[in-house]
């Protein structure tokens, strides 16, 4: 579900991988870390279109009664192997 939101609204770039991990942030609240490996014209994506990721993946998460935050790190393939090395 969230892999085709996220690649809606990030069109027309491509999502190559979504990963996503559920956790806590510093003060206990529910926090869903979302990973997005995407492929896109010179690696830049439409600033306007990441600015509303959170809101367009929290709606379909509040529907299904979950009370959490979707947090995004956006990397191109590139950058998969320095991130994961961290």
């Amino acid at each position: 579900m969230t892999k085709k939101i996220v690649q809606r609204q990030l069109s027309p770039a491509r999502i190559v991988d979504l990963r996503s991990k559920k956790s806590e942030d510093a003060y206990g609240d529910a926090v869903l870390y979302i990973r997005v490996v995407y492929e896109s014209e010179q690696d830049h994506l439409d600033p306007r279109k990441v600015l509303g990721l959170s809101r367009h993946v929290r709606q379909p998460l509040r529907k299904s009664f979950e009370d959490i935050y979707p947090i995004f790190s956006l990397i191109t393939p590139d950058e998969v192997e320095s991130v994961e090395a961290r």
